[in-house]
């Protein structure tokens, strides 16, 4: 965008500023007007307004002769219809008939001829700037748009600026200035600019880095997985966002179970299933996340509370995946600390979760070690006659799935109920495929012999 600049002084090194003040004496222009149409016939210049200063290189350090010319400019400008108004070095006639603005420096005057124009066609550059990603530029030209608009008091122009100085802004890093970006957005809405779609890119954005959160805790940047969060928490609040701030306690949680703060983890789950009440797709989760943590914190009479609480939510939801994996997880503590009958109970309720009875037959996922951890419970307890019921049916969905070792191990303690019911046919059957399993996988050393 050019703009036109009168400028004196220029012309050679003997024409200088004293030369400045030469004229306007010799001149003692009347009015702003005749001042205007003298000044147009110096050597007029057409330079961006950006790249380089432009100024009417009118050299008026003395005070009384400052003060006569802004009394000439007011004087014009009534005569035009408009208002004169001066705003520190500013001074701004809004005459419809002929707009013009004046900025006091030290060394002189820039005057600008139909600025809400040159506003407008200021910020179109800026927004081909940021386009093209030349964000540090872009901001300059923007700023300088928005210092503009100020002066001339246009709300839609100061509203624009504003707008794509924040955007700007946003754009320029993936840690972009958060102060900054709020600041403009909120002059922007101020001044009536709808920032909505402003505010959805800022949403999408801090989702996209959270969702980054837990692999930088896995990878050893857990000091940036917390700037991360730490920002998505004051965007939230910023945007008085609940469910911002929802994901955003629930990524914390995440964070803190995956490095072991236990007590910080519960801290932020709870705050987010306090927000997630209205969310009961992922309220479950939560349970169960929350539940891990007050197991890994060996609370286990709290971490059955919430895996239990998790299950419930998710049989409610119809998800029946989701309801089972707390149930089962609950029936594998148990039995590493031996309890198979409370294991049994967890894992019997795991396996008709998942609707055993009705799916009977079809291999569905998660049936195969469903089946298989009730009937080892039972065996573990020396209930052969119910064990093998389960055993028997585990047996060829773990050998569809390819699981091979538990497969191996689900014959063994089948063979061995077998054998203690005295059904010795059933148990060498068994135990051919026993061996073949172990042959074709290699694990002939890992399992015993049984005897035959």
């Amino acid at each position: 965008m050019n703009k036109k600049i009168i400028y004196f002084g220029m012309v050679g090194a003997v024409v200088a500023l004293s030369s400045c003040e030469r004229v306007y004496q010799k001149k003692d222009f009347n009015d702003y007007k005749n001042f205007i149409k003298y000044s147009e016939s110096v050597i007029p210049f057409y330079l961006d307004m950006i790249e380089k200063p432009m100024y009417f290189n009118f050299h008026l350090t003395d005070k009384a002769k400052r003060e006569k010319y802004e009394t000439l400019a007011a004087q014009y400008c009534k005569a035009k219809g408009g208002e004169f108004i001066k705003n520190g070095p500013w001074l701004y006639c809004n005459s419809s008939k002929d707009e013009y603005m004046i900025h006091e420096t030290d060394y002189g005057f820039e005057v600008y001829a139909k600025p809400t124009k040159q506003i407008e066609e200021i910020i179109s550059k800026g927004i081909n700037l940021m386009k093209s990603e030349r964000y540090q530029k872009a901001n300059e030209v923007l700023k300088k748009a928005f210092e503009f608009a100020n002066v001339v008091g246009n709300k839609h122009l100061i509203g624009e600026a504003a707008y794509y100085i924040a955007y700007n802004n946003f754009l320029s890093s993936r840690y972009y200035d958060i102060d900054k970006v709020f600041k403009y957005m909120k002059i922007a809405q101020e001044n009536g600019v709808d920032v909505s779609s402003f505010i959805n890119d800022i949403k999408i954005s801090t989702q996209k880095i959270l969702n980054s959160v837990l692999n930088k805790a896995k990878s050893d940047q857990k000091q940036l997985a917390l700037r991360d969060l730490s920002r998505a928490f004051k965007i939230a609040k910023l945007l008085n966002d609940n469910n911002l701030l929802y994901t955003t306690y629930y990524y914390s949680g995440n964070f803190y179970l995956e490095t072991g703060d236990y007590d910080k983890a519960i801290t932020y789950l709870k705050q987010a299933i306090a927000l997630g009440q209205d969310k009961p797709n992922t309220l479950g989760l939560l349970y169960n996340l929350l539940g891990q943590a007050y197991e890994k914190k060996g609370d286990l009479p709290d971490a059955e509370k919430y895996y239990v609480e998790s299950s419930e939510i998710a049989l409610k939801n119809g998800d029946t995946e989701g309801a089972a994996i707390p149930l089962r997880h609950l029936g594998d503590i148990y039995y590493q600390k031996g309890n198979y009958q409370k294991a049994y109970q967890y894992h019997l309720q795991a396996l008709m979760v998942r609707g055993y009875k009705t799916r009977k037959g079809g291999a569905r996922y998660g049936l195969d070690l469903d089946l298989y951890n009730v009937g080892n419970d039972l065996y573990k307890m020396n209930q052969c006659k119910n064990a093998v019921v389960y055993l028997d049916e585990a047996v060829p969905y773990l050998e569809k799935f390819g699981i091979y070792d538990t497969m191996a191990k689900a014959l063994y303690e089948d063979i061995s109920c077998y054998q203690k019911l005295g059904n010795s046919e059933k148990a060498k059957e068994l135990f051919k495929q026993y061996k073949n399993v172990l042959a074709q996988q290699n694990m002939l050393s890992k399992f015993k012999s049984l005897g035959f």
